[in-house]
């Protein structure tokens, strides 16, 4: 089964990775395991800001469709208040609403 980022099979790739530490330290690995460690980290905060901006997106949804039955302004301020709670998840400086865009 091929993998993803690369077209050669699993074998082809596990070879190679043995043929490149052939001979070395263990410090090659040492540091190959702990990269491996910090990008699982990363992929576990990742999910968990994914869950926390997906749960946030649930309740302005929520609000939303009970705020459009009631008045047009208030869905307006929901919006903003959306975009406001979002903005934390965002670069520094990136633009929050059309206006800051321009």
């Amino acid at each position: 089964m091929p993998h993803a980022l690369d077209g050669r099979p699993l074998l082809a790739r596990l070879q190679a990775r043995v043929r490149k530490y052939e001979g070395a330290t263990a410090t090659p690995l040492a540091v190959d395991i702990a990269l491996h460690q910090q990008s699982a980290e990363e992929i576990t905060r990742l999910t968990a800001e994914v869950e926390a901006v997906r749960a946030d997106a649930e309740i302005a949804a929520k609000k939303l469709r009970s705020a459009e039955i009631c008045h047009l302004r208030a869905v307006n301020t929901l919006i903003d208040e959306a975009r406001h709670s979002l903005a934390k998840y965002l670069p520094k400086g990136w633009p929050i609403t059309a206006t800051e865009q321009q």
